[in-house]
């Protein structure tokens, strides 16, 4: 970012310029279950149920130098979610089959602080400490749905489908 700005040490116009810099990423490792509910013929039916906690990073630079506050405020960040759904497969080998599911994810994510600020009181005359509390939350029930095609290893004998023989 560069414009001109007045400088009222100089008292005239002078150029500047500003740079930011802000980096980061998002992973969202998981843990999940599929559980099969009912069988027909090649056609099984189940539910999913997945449980997620995103780790969130950040960097944020100006003018070449790292602001320190984004790691402090990063840490007060607390994320969890999860998945729900429901889907079925159908068996064309006994290793592989194709899928399709449908279902609700949730996303909450929190963030809380405290800090201690002051502002000048004219009827003392004086600054004036006062605690303030920032309680931010977010919650998101978005819906899902995806199509799959699955191998399962191992030979017919050793999976719980192996009756699912023409």
């Amino acid at each position: 970012m560069s414009g001109q700005e007045f400088d009222w040490d100089l008292n005239k116009v002078v150029p500047y310029s500003n740079s930011f810099e802000l980096s980061g990423y998002l992973m969202v490792p998981d843990l999940g279950m599929k559980y099969y509910i009912k069988q027909t013929n090649k056609l099984q039916a189940y539910l999913s149920v997945c449980l997620s906690k995103p780790m969130l990073s950040a960097k944020y630079t100006r003018d070449g130098e790292e602001n320190e506050e984004m790691k402090e405020i990063l840490k007060k960040v607390h994320a969890w979610g999860g998945e729900f759904g429901f889907g079925a497969e159908y068996f064309f080998d006994p290793n592989f089959s194709i899928g399709g599911e449908f279902g609700l994810r949730c996303l909450n994510v929190k963030y809380s602080n405290t800090s201690t600020n002051s502002f000048y009181n004219p009827l003392t005359g004086n600054d004036q400490d006062y605690e303030e509390t920032v309680d931010l939350r977010f919650n998101a029930v978005p819906t899902y749905s995806r199509i799959s095609l699955n191998y399962y290893f191992g030979n017919k004998e050793e999976l719980f489908l192996s009756d699912l023989r023409p």
